[in-house]
């Protein structure tokens, strides 16, 4: 059965512009390239899960996708509902009616150095409140219906918190698995760690734990395990995402290709694919893309290793594309997936916990 897999952020309307190179201030550019799509790093991880293949040949779609975020009023943002279930993800969407349209993002892409610059409006939208996001989750209005895993950008936390209490409290525990992406510091943002069955640490909170934490180790990543370690969740992992350094992920259960760390937990290193010159056309989303193939994987049975390793095969593919369509059937992507298959711990991420 699909996995009912609620995502909760922010939503964005996109333009993107392929530059030859980051502009001078005050200075004028002509983009090579101009994309206008819906996103946010939610929405990009679920458009590469809304697309995945189903873990057995014949099987139905692996995921049944949820997605709840604040946008304007109904009439200004009809369309983005109808573009939504498009895609097959359900919108949970919550309406802000005194606001006209989404919130907006212009993505500047330098082909030379193959940076991104994200420049962001809010459009004055007022995050959903945790009475909000807790209708999202039972979308009671709809029909009965309860997720399996909930997948949080790390945003707007006050409320999500409030959100995973009363999850808890509905069931004497969590039923269901909570991930999270930590990006940017952001107020509230520890206390969504205990909570977290599955954390994604990109490089720049990475950096803010070493600091702010004053963390010992002799690299960044003994940091980040001395520090966010102590309060993750008796078997969670971790997943460190480091650019072209590639990932690090750790946790307490040991896996094929770990070796012992501090403070008893297990770490592997998965290094980054290596693109031909050139072949990298647009690295938006890619740590999206990386998030959206580890929750694929563990939810059809890999171990959290190897779970890593197709992530950072499907990434490379996404660098490598234009948007996230087509991603699944990238050679390299499907000669993963013959190569590899499940080490049979769906029970641990799915079956038992999760699916309905």
């Amino acid at each position: 059965m699909a996995m009912r897999l609620l995502g909760l952020g922010a939503l964005y309307e996109d333009t993107v512009l392929t530059l030859p190179h980051f502009p001078a201030e005050d200075s004028k550019l002509r983009a090579t390239a101009r994309t206008t799509r819906l996103g946010g790093n939610i929405l990009n991880t679920f458009g590469v899960l809304s697309s995945s293949p189903p873990s057995t040949p014949g099987a139905a779609p692996p995921f049944a996708l949820r997605f709840c975020a604040a946008v304007g009023n109904q009439p200004s943002c009809a369309w983005i509902a109808s573009e939504l279930q498009r895609r097959a993800i359900a919108p949970a969407l919550v309406y802000r009616a005194a606001v006209t349209g989404p919130a907006t993002a212009l993505v500047l892409c330098a082909a030379d150095t193959g940076t991104r610059t994200v420049v962001s409006h809010a459009n004055a939208l007022d995050d959903p409140t945790a009475a909000e996001l807790y209708h999202a989750a039972t979308a009671a209005h709809v029909a009965p219906w309860w997720p399996g895993w909930i997948h949080v950008e790390g945003r707007n936390c006050e409320p999500v918190a409030q959100l995973l209490e009363r999850v808890a409290d509905r069931a004497g525990g969590y039923p269901c698995r909570i991930s999270v992406d930590f990006e940017r510091p952001r107020p509230g943002l520890w206390e969504l760690m205990p909570r977290a069955d599955v954390l994604f640490v990109s490089q720049t909170w990475a950096r803010y734990v070493a600091v702010a934490e004053a963390a010992g180790g002799a690299d960044l990543v003994q940091r980040v395990v001395a520090v966010v370690g102590l309060a993750m969740r008796q078997r969670a992992v971790c997943y460190v995402t480091l650019g072209g350094a590639g990932c690090y992920c750790f946790s307490r259960v040991p896996a094929e290709g770990t070796t012992p760390a501090d403070a008893g937990f297990w770490l592997a290193r998965v290094p980054a694919v290596a693109l031909a010159p050139g072949a990298a056309v647009e690295t938006v989303g890619a740590g999206d893309t990386f998030i959206a193939g580890v929750l694929w994987a563990l939810v059809a049975g890999y171990d959290w290793v190897a779970a890593a390793r197709l992530a950072t095969e499907l990434a490379a593919a996404k660098c490598a594309t234009v948007g996230f369509e087509g991603l699944w059937e990238a050679p390299r992507v499907v000669r993963w997936l013959a190569e590899n298959r499940p080490a049979g711990n769906a029970a641990d991420w799915g079956v038992v916990s999760g699916m309905r």
